[in-house]
């Protein structure tokens, strides 16, 4: 099964993926692409923010892992992207720009 094959099945299955997606904020949703660009990035979030709701959720697809890298502050959550994350991102953003106007 293709990369793409396997993340439009997940995108299929999980309904909750484009609600959280869209339930961030912009500025939020632009981290993502930035994160892709750095093997070493980690993404810091406010604890229970629509934004940890949404890596919280790629965590439990194996998109994304907790991170005490990058020193997050008091009541703030780190994530870092999997190796199955860096694959999946770019199709799962494909796909959830496709039909959409978020930006």
């Amino acid at each position: 099964m293709t990369i793409y094959n396997q993340t439009a099945a997940v995108l299929a299955k999980d309904d909750r993926i484009p609600l959280l997606y869209q339930q961030a904020s912009p500025g939020d949703r632009s981290i993502l692409p930035m994160m892709l660009d750095r093997e070493d990035s980690v993404g810091s979030t406010s604890a229970d923010s629509p934004n940890d709701r949404l890596w919280s959720c790629f965590a439990e697809h194996g998109w994304m892992e907790p991170s005490q890298g990058g020193a997050p502050l008091p009541g703030s959550r780190g994530f870092r992207l999997t190796e199955a994350g860096r694959r999946a991102l770019p199709v799962l953003l494909a796909l959830l720009h496709k039909d959409s106007a978020l930006g």
